[in-house]
Protein backbone atom coordinates (compact mmCIF):
# COMPACT_ATOMS: atom_id res chain seq x y z
CA UNK A 1 0.00 0.00 0.00
CA UNK A 2 1.49 3.32 -0.67
CA UNK A 3 0.30 6.71 0.89
CA UNK A 4 -0.61 9.91 -0.43
CA UNK A 5 3.44 10.88 -1.19
CA UNK A 6 4.25 7.97 -2.84
CA UNK A 7 5.75 6.29 0.39
CA UNK A 8 4.97 2.98 1.53
CA UNK A 9 2.81 2.28 4.59
CA UNK A 10 5.22 1.16 7.05
CA UNK A 11 3.91 -1.48 9.56
CA UNK A 12 5.20 -3.06 12.68
CA UNK A 13 2.90 -6.15 14.81
CA UNK A 14 2.74 -4.48 18.71
CA UNK A 15 1.96 -7.29 21.21
CA UNK A 16 0.55 -6.12 24.21
CA UNK A 17 0.68 -9.28 26.26
CA UNK A 18 -3.03 -10.27 25.57
CA UNK A 19 -3.38 -9.71 21.65
CA UNK A 20 -1.26 -8.73 18.82
CA UNK A 21 -1.94 -5.85 16.55
CA UNK A 22 -1.04 -4.30 13.28
CA UNK A 23 0.39 -0.97 13.72
CA UNK A 24 1.32 1.63 11.17
CA UNK A 25 4.04 4.37 11.15
CA UNK A 26 2.99 7.84 11.69
CA UNK A 27 6.25 9.67 13.10
CA UNK A 28 9.80 8.71 13.18
CA UNK A 29 11.89 11.63 15.14
CA UNK A 30 15.70 11.40 14.28
CA UNK A 31 19.43 12.65 16.36
CA UNK A 32 21.89 12.65 13.50
CA UNK A 33 20.30 10.76 10.96
CA UNK A 34 18.90 8.07 13.29
CA UNK A 35 15.69 6.81 14.71
CA UNK A 36 15.26 7.93 18.20
CA UNK A 37 11.30 8.07 18.70
CA UNK A 38 8.65 6.48 16.87
CA UNK A 39 4.84 6.27 16.83
CA UNK A 40 2.15 4.23 15.81
CA UNK A 41 -1.27 3.72 15.49
CA UNK A 42 -3.62 0.95 15.31
CA UNK A 43 -5.62 1.98 12.48
CA UNK A 44 -7.99 3.64 15.14
CA UNK A 45 -6.01 6.57 16.35
CA UNK A 46 -4.34 4.45 19.22
CA UNK A 47 -1.01 5.92 19.75
CA UNK A 48 2.04 3.65 20.83
CA UNK A 49 5.29 5.19 21.49
CA UNK A 50 8.76 3.20 21.25
CA UNK A 51 12.19 4.70 21.75
CA UNK A 52 15.31 3.83 19.95
CA UNK A 53 19.00 3.75 20.64
CA UNK A 54 21.85 2.34 18.62
CA UNK A 55 22.48 -1.11 19.83
CA UNK A 56 25.01 -2.17 22.22
CA UNK A 57 26.18 -5.11 20.92
CA UNK A 58 26.10 -4.33 16.92
CA UNK A 59 26.45 -0.38 15.58
CA UNK A 60 24.52 -1.23 12.30
CA UNK A 61 21.17 -1.60 14.21
CA UNK A 62 19.00 -0.36 17.18
CA UNK A 63 17.12 -1.61 20.68
CA UNK A 64 13.74 -0.37 20.64
CA UNK A 65 11.33 -0.79 23.32
CA UNK A 66 7.50 0.38 23.89
CA UNK A 67 7.61 3.57 26.18
CA UNK A 68 4.29 4.51 26.15
CA UNK A 69 1.20 4.61 24.06
CA UNK A 70 -2.62 6.48 23.80
CA UNK A 71 -3.32 10.00 22.41
CA UNK A 72 -4.38 10.57 18.98
CA UNK A 73 -2.05 11.13 15.58
CA UNK A 74 -3.08 14.60 14.82
CA UNK A 75 -2.28 15.53 18.05
CA UNK A 76 1.08 14.41 18.21
CA UNK A 77 4.02 16.46 20.67
CA UNK A 78 6.14 18.56 18.36
CA UNK A 79 9.71 18.21 18.86
CA UNK A 80 11.84 20.57 20.55
CA UNK A 81 15.58 20.45 20.21
CA UNK A 82 18.30 22.30 21.75
CA UNK A 83 20.72 23.72 19.05
CA UNK A 84 23.77 21.79 20.77
CA UNK A 85 22.00 18.40 20.47
CA UNK A 86 23.10 17.61 16.66
CA UNK A 87 21.21 17.63 14.06
CA UNK A 88 17.45 16.46 14.56
CA UNK A 89 15.06 15.40 11.79
CA UNK A 90 11.23 13.91 11.68
CA UNK A 91 8.63 12.39 9.12
CA UNK A 92 5.01 12.48 9.42
CA UNK A 93 2.38 10.59 8.01
CA UNK A 94 0.45 12.82 5.66
CA UNK A 95 -2.65 11.67 8.04
CA UNK A 96 -0.81 13.02 11.05
CA UNK A 97 -0.64 16.55 12.78
CA UNK A 98 1.28 17.76 15.23
CA UNK A 99 -0.55 19.44 18.36
CA UNK A 100 -2.75 22.55 17.43
CA UNK A 101 -0.62 25.67 17.96
CA UNK A 102 2.77 23.68 18.35
CA UNK A 103 5.39 23.60 16.09
CA UNK A 104 9.12 22.02 15.94
CA UNK A 105 12.01 24.07 17.20
CA UNK A 106 15.36 23.14 16.00
CA UNK A 107 14.13 20.01 13.75
CA UNK A 108 13.89 19.41 10.18
CA UNK A 109 10.72 18.04 8.45
CA UNK A 110 11.65 15.31 6.28
CA UNK A 111 9.52 14.72 2.63
CA UNK A 112 10.39 10.95 3.35
CA UNK A 113 12.03 8.24 6.08
CA UNK A 114 15.22 7.88 6.40
CA UNK A 115 17.10 4.75 4.72
CA UNK A 116 18.82 2.66 7.26
CA UNK A 117 20.36 -0.37 5.90
CA UNK A 118 18.66 -0.37 3.05
CA UNK A 119 15.08 -0.10 5.11
CA UNK A 120 13.02 3.20 6.38
CA UNK A 121 11.08 0.93 8.33
CA UNK A 122 13.42 1.22 12.01
CA UNK A 123 11.74 -1.78 13.54
CA UNK A 124 13.35 -3.73 10.79
CA UNK A 125 16.63 -2.19 11.84
CA UNK A 126 16.24 -3.40 15.49
CA UNK A 127 15.48 -5.83 17.97
CA UNK A 128 12.15 -5.64 20.80
CA UNK A 129 14.35 -4.84 24.51
CA UNK A 130 12.17 -5.00 27.76
CA UNK A 131 14.27 -1.53 29.18
CA UNK A 132 17.37 0.60 27.78
CA UNK A 133 19.80 1.58 30.42
CA UNK A 134 22.39 4.12 30.08
CA UNK A 135 25.95 3.68 31.14
CA UNK A 136 28.07 6.58 32.02
CA UNK A 137 31.28 4.90 31.39
CA UNK A 138 30.37 3.23 28.16
CA UNK A 139 28.48 6.68 27.26
CA UNK A 140 25.61 4.30 25.46
CA UNK A 141 22.41 1.95 26.40
CA UNK A 142 22.28 -1.37 27.23
CA UNK A 143 19.84 -3.64 26.67
CA UNK A 144 17.72 -5.29 30.00
CA UNK A 145 21.15 -7.24 30.82
CA UNK A 146 22.56 -3.76 31.61
CA UNK A 147 26.53 -3.08 30.88
CA UNK A 148 28.34 -6.49 32.29
CA UNK A 149 31.82 -4.47 32.14
CA UNK A 150 29.96 -1.96 34.95
CA UNK A 151 27.32 -2.54 36.37
CA UNK A 152 27.72 -4.33 39.38
CA UNK A 153 24.45 -6.06 40.83
CA UNK A 154 21.29 -4.59 43.05
CA UNK A 155 21.60 -2.88 46.48
CA UNK A 156 19.05 -4.23 49.38
CA UNK A 157 16.16 -2.38 47.98
CA UNK A 158 16.83 -3.96 44.47
CA UNK A 159 18.17 -0.68 42.90
CA UNK A 160 20.78 -1.17 40.41
CA UNK A 161 24.10 0.16 40.56
CA UNK A 162 27.56 0.67 39.18
CA UNK A 163 30.36 -1.42 40.26
CA UNK A 164 31.73 1.98 42.01
CA UNK A 165 28.70 1.58 44.01
CA UNK A 166 27.09 4.56 42.55
CA UNK A 167 23.07 3.89 41.75
CA UNK A 168 22.74 3.54 37.80
CA UNK A 169 19.14 5.78 38.39
CA UNK A 170 20.28 8.50 40.54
Amino acid sequence: MKIDNQIPEMTFEVNSGRKTELHRIVYIEYQNGKPHEVITDNFDGFMAFFDFEEDCHSSDEFMFFESGGGGKITEIQAPHYDESCGIASYWIHPEANFKEGRFPINCVQLDAPIQYNGNSNPFENGRKVYSLDYCKFCDKFYDEYGCEEHFDDTDDEGNLKYFDGSLVYD
